[in-house]
């Protein structure tokens, strides 16, 4: 499942929740980010300076690990979490 990247299918999640619940979105929104330390939405920016930086030669020594990308939820044990796996290549 996503976790709490600010994308268009948030966006839209929210607006589902707010049609059912009678919420408006912004506070559906603001929901969906109680229990996030970070207390925002991640942007996709920083999603994707992770990938750059593994991607990079400066991350060569990485290897065989996750790392979250959920602004501290999953010290809190959230359910919703975005993760990035680093496996182990053969060269």
């Amino acid at each position: 499942m996503q976790g709490h990247i600010l994308t268009d299918r948030q966006r839209q999640v929210a607006q589902d929740v707010s049609s059912r619940t009678g919420r408006s979105v912004d506070d559906s929104m603001k929901q969906m980010l109680q229990d996030v330390p970070a207390g925002r939405y991640g942007l996709t920016e920083e999603v994707g300076y992770l990938v750059a930086f593994l991607a990079s030669e400066k991350a060569s020594y990485v290897n065989g690990t996750m790392l979250a990308i959920d602004g501290g939820s999953s010290d809190r044990s959230s359910k919703e979490e975005t993760w990035i796996v680093i496996g182990a290549t053969d060269n």
